[in-house]
């Protein structure tokens, strides 16, 4: 019994020591990493040998001057200082593993990967004199198809510039007011291609020299910034042909209408009263589509069990409603409707759910062709956050704009285009009164805002001078939804919304409408009831 109890604290001890210890996978990593390691270092050892022994070959003559001059052996010390660092790092991994603290396993795979990091630094040091010794002897052996292939890529360089410079100046030309950022940009690639025909002559005066005089390194290292330029200018002439391209393209987007679809899901539980348990599955009918107002009912006054049935017949005395008969009908659904067995004798019904779907629909305009979309969903803070922007574009980029500069607050449809005059021009009414006037091929701009529609100078220097982090409705709010001049267009005044908030229309009319957001109609998207307080059945 007492050798028993000798074995308790034992087996405890081992217990945890397994339990909370070191994970196999983490220890065989660790010393996989110190493997890597001693690999490392055998790996140096070789390649600094193998050097050595180069550098007593007839081969090496030609290159002792360039290994000097870069001090090649060099890059063997910083290997070693390197991997002295590493061999540090090795030995606290070992004390890691020695203690076996589960609490350390982060700690050393950081070690580990610390180590790992090391090697590999070393690793690229001792492989640098053997780079350049191959390097050199590729330039040595093709000088003149490097000099040929140099030339081509500096004349591809100074050809990609000059129509660049051209494909910019006919942009500045259409748009001056975008010169100093184009010029700017342009400058950068011209710099390159002034810097890439400099390397060219370095490169070419050392290809005209006596070979033993030749700078091969140089030769060769001004061959590869002719090539890694050769990258950069393409780089840059895809990325400021694009910004160019920009400029020429025009697009808006209008809220032409938008609308909320309120459905209520009813469940129903039903069972045999026969039985001591209640086996059969709850049921749930497909959501039906309701008004603004039937939601509400449903929200606020139906609270708990809307009906109930019991043998004895439907809307009879075996069928009890608990709302208004009317809202029941709403909801167009049978009572029976999938009913699961005959011998279900009772059941009940209730809200088990609101949902609310939000739509807009756009007219987008392209450059000068307009096209209107079918209802596309939106989610509701997209919904909101645009309710009270009906007939304005929420979006705009005139000609002339960068896609960053894209006007993403409302204002009302074509402000954004007035003064630009690829769209249109100033013109003086009878009374000397400065409007604007857009061209025939942009002329739907005014149309959709409505018969008779112009913006006047005085429109123009508001609208510059607001505040541009906000949505614009006009010198006197007029515009948007509660705007008094949005429901004389007649394409807003019979949009769905205008249809299905009359009251809305009515005050935005008479000049008394409140720009406040009808969210608080709702607090989210769906609203989840949970069955009646009967609990249904047994």
């Amino acid at each position: 019994m007492r050798y028993y109890k000798l074995l308790i604290p034992l087996f405890i001890i081992i217990l945890f020591n397994g339990c909370f210890g070191l994970s196999n996978r983490d220890i065989d990593s660790a010393k996989a990493s110190q493997i890597f390691l001693a690999q490392a270092k055998n790996k140096l050892s070789e390649q600094r040998s193998k050097y050595q022994n180069l550098t007593k070959s007839d081969d090496f003559k030609i290159l002792e001057n360039y290994s000097k001059k870069e001090n090649w052996i060099i890059n063997f010390k910083k290997s070693s200082k390197e991997l002295e660092h590493a061999d540090k790092i090795s030995a606290e991994i070992s004390k890691i593993i020695e203690q076996n603290d589960s609490d350390d396993k982060n700690k050393l795979k950081r070690k580990i990967s610390d180590l790992k990091s090391s090697i590999i630094k070393a690793s690229k040091l001792y492989k640098v004199p053997f780079q350049r010794i191959d390097f050199l002897k590729n330039v040595i052996e093709n000088s003149s198809k490097i000099k040929d292939f140099a030339q081509k890529n500096s004349n591809e360089v100074n050809s990609i510039y000059l129509n660049l410079e051209s494909n910019i100046d006919n942009a500045k030309k259409e748009y001056p007011k975008k010169s100093l950022d184009l010029n700017f940009r342009l400058s950068q690639v011209e710099k390159i291609n002034n810097e890439t025909q400099n390397y060219l002559s370095v490169l070419l005066k050392e290809y005209n020299k006596e070979p033993d005089l030749i700078d091969y390194a140089l030769y060769g290292d001004t061959a590869n910034e002719i090539i890694s330029n050769l990258k950069k200018t393409k780089d840059m002439d895809k990325s400021l042909r694009k910004r160019t391209s920009e400029l020429y393209a025009s697009y808006s987007k209008i809220l032409k209408d938008m609308g909320i679809n309120y459905y209520v899901v009813v469940k129903r539980a039903s069972w045999n009263n026969s039985n001591d348990w209640d086996n059969t599955p709850d049921y749930t009918y497909p959501k039906s589509l309701v008004t603004k107002e039937l939601i509400q009912y449903f929200e606020t006054s139906a609270t708990g069990t809307i009906a109930k049935y019991s043998t004895g017949g439907f809307f009879s005395n075996g069928f009890n409603l608990y709302i208004d008969r009317n809202m029941w009908n709403s909801l167009k659904i049978s009572p029976t409707s999938k009913w699961p067995s005959n011998y279900d004798d009772e059941a009940e019904y209730w809200v088990e759910k609101t949902i609310y779907k939000y739509y807009h629909k756009y007219i987008v305009i392209e450059n000068n062709k307009s096209t209107t979309t079918d209802w596309i969903e939106v989610n509701e803070n997209t919904y909101y956050q645009q309710e009270a922007n009906l007939g304005m574009e929420i979006l705009s980029k005139p000609y002339g704009y960068y896609e960053e500069e894209s006007i993403t607050n409302a204002s009302p449809i074509g402000m954004s285009t007035v003064g630009n005059p690829k769209y249109g021009e100033w013109k003086n009414d009878s009374n000397g009164n400065s409007f604007w006037h857009y061209y025939g091929m942009y002329s739907f701009f005014g149309n959709l805002m409505g018969p008779n529609h112009y913006y006047s100078r005085y429109d123009y220097d508001h609208y510059n001078n607001r505040r541009y982090d906000q949505p614009y409705y006009g010198r006197n709010n007029q515009y948007g939804t509660w705007g008094s001049k949005t429901y004389s267009n007649k394409n807003n005044a019979s949009s769905h919304y205008a249809k299905t908030n009359k009251e809305t229309v009515r005050s935005a009319k008479n000049s008394t409408g409140k720009k406040t957001s009808s969210r608080s109609v709702r607090n989210s998207a769906s609203k989840t009831r949970g069955r009646g307080p009967g609990g249904g059945g047994k």
